[in-house]
């Protein structure tokens, strides 16, 4: 009290280093989720029937059972298909399939994991439409325009350009998405010559390679589906569709499919996806995680990156669905703690009948959130939804201690104390309390922080720290800065009233003695 400027500038200093840690914690709109399993990747170098999949996914499965008692795994679960989708679930007993559980096995597959001739395995999920997971550093640009074909090429230039940046490690863009496939470029002029359309090769090489199917033929067990075409050993495959013959319209002969065509190998996108009426290519950037810390990070650097990538007249980018999911959640749970404290103060204003002191007590807000955020990223904790809501949970607890004391104090001025020894008194009566109500909070969230409990799936130990950390600072700083800031904010108001322009006589209620306090401004 004897030094009150330079104690509010400890305390200002205190609460502003917050900052660091808000700046630095990975937030998120999406709750961190239990995890059962570790997902097994395969990147597909080319493409493969499915027989060729079941043979890699054998290999990986073999891999696994052999060492089952050594991984500590429970089960297996393989998935594969012809489009590049191909993943095996190693699945830790419900027991085990914790934090701890799941990190482990994923560090012991990272570094064993087999090598299989034509596939590049990776350990996790890459999940490049929602921007990724395992705490890596992703940014996903989506790429709108009109024409798909032009909208793949420009994703494909762009990542050209970003394989290019010192801080990324990995792209996933047309380049991996994409399926090869042959396509046949038939020269009209050409065909129209030899006695050929475009419809007759492209029934010639379909009957080639798919068949034709027939009407059903009724059996004795039922009906059978009849498919008309050539034996296995006489398609050829890709090497043979340069000299398939296309027979002409009018029957004199057939004509070679090079002769009237141009073969090329070229890539297509599973599909072609729209958004906001817009035809959108997707481009993840993995980047760095030792260079770009966060998301935030992310999004900036790719921001950075994009500067200098010239788009044509009616093709932009954005973060897409992902970015704007991400704003949308943060905002929403930004708006709830701003809300949370103006309806708090409301309350106490009414509560003491007073403009003044709920702005003395919202003092120990900057406190607790100096220790809710330190103890998130201390602890190595992202700031998800189950975050906030700790931290809007904070927001109601902590000022009771405040309002404990306040209430105790205004009742002791009322009594005739003088202002400061009713601070004085009023802070030891209340002390005991403050402390005792503190404390059992504070132990009663330690399990909840050190089990790694879940709901409906949901990690809530963030919630807990938060509230552990920030209750913690808070009651043991809120001694000193609450009677400090008391007398500041009560001595700025007097101050003010005696700078008024113009007389005016204003009655308010003394929290100090019985009566009234009548302030006069002079002009």
């Amino acid at each position: 009290m004897r030094h009150r400027v330079l104690t509010l500038i400890a305390l200002i200093a205190l609460a502003g280093s917050s900052a660091y840690p808000i700046l630095k914690i990975e937030k998120t709109g999406e709750p961190a989720m239990r995890e059962q399993a570790v997902r097994i990747q395969y990147d597909v170098l080319d493409p493969a029937p499915k027989e060729v999949l079941e043979g890699y996914v054998n290999q990986v499965e073999e891999w696994l059972e052999a060492r089952k008692e050594e991984l500590g795994y429970e089960n297996i679960y393989s998935w594969f298909s012809e489009n590049r989708s191909t993943m095996t679930q190693v699945y830790l007993a419900p027991e085990r399939a914790s934090k701890k559980g799941i990190a482990a096995l994923k560090a012991k597959l990272q570094a064993e994991l087999p090598v299989v001739p034509g596939v590049k395995l990776e350990v996790g999920d890459r999940m490049w439409w929602r921007g990724g997971s395992d705490d890596r550093r992703l940014a996903v640009i989506a790429v709108h325009g009109e024409d798909p074909e032009y909208l793949e090429r420009l994703a494909g230039d762009l990542e050209k350009r970003l394989e290019q940046e010192p801080d990324v490690r990995e792209i996933w863009g047309p380049s991996l998405r994409a399926q090869k496939e042959v396509r046949i470029r038939v020269a009209i002029e050409q065909a129209r010559n030899l006695g050929l359309t475009p419809q007759d090769v492209a029934r010639a090489t379909a009957f080639a390679f798919r068949g034709q199917r027939l009407r059903r033929f009724a059996g004795d067990h039922g009906e059978v589906e009849v498919v008309m075409g050539l034996p296995d050993d006489f398609r050829g495959g890709l090497p043979a569709l340069a000299e398939l013959p296309i027979p002409k319209q009018d029957g004199s002969g057939t004509v070679p499919l090079a002769a009237v065509a141009e073969l090329e190998i070229a890539r297509i996108p599973p599909q072609i996806q729209r958004r906001d009426r817009k035809t959108t290519s997707y481009v993840t950037v993995h980047f760095d995680e030792t260079k770009v810390l966060d998301t935030e990070a992310a999004m900036a650097r790719a921001t950075q990156m994009m500067a200098g990538f010239r788009l044509p007249d009616g093709y932009h980018w954005d973060f897409g669905e992902w970015g704007e999911e991400r704003d949308e959640a943060l905002g929403t749970m930004l708006s709830g703690v701003v809300l949370s404290i103006i309806i708090i103060l409301i309350l106490m204003a009414a509560l003491f009948e007073s403009l003044t002191q709920p702005f003395a007590i919202i003092v120990t807000l900057p406190l607790a959130f100096f220790g809710g955020f330190w103890a998130l990223w201390l602890f190595e904790f992202e700031l998800d939804a189950i975050g906030f809501i700790g931290v809007i949970i904070l927001i109601g607890i902590v000022v009771n201690n405040g309002i404990v004391m306040v209430d105790h104090v205004n009742r002791l001025r009322r009594e005739g104390c003088d202002r400061v020894d009713a601070l004085l008194t009023g802070c030891g009566h209340r002390l005991r309390p403050v402390l005792m109500t503190a404390i059992t909070t504070l132990f009663g969230l330690v399990p909840l922080a050190l089990s790694g409990s879940t709901v409906a799936g949901t990690y809530i130990d963030s919630l807990a720290v938060v509230v552990i950390g920030g209750l913690a600072t808070s009651t043991l700083f809120t001694l000193v800065a609450l009677p400090v800031w008391y007398t500041v904010v009560e001595d700025l108001l007097t101050f003010v009233l005696r700078l008024l322009p113009h007389r005016l006589e204003i009655r308010l209620r003394a929290p100090g003695r019985r009566g009234v306090l009548v302030a006069r401004g002079s002009e």
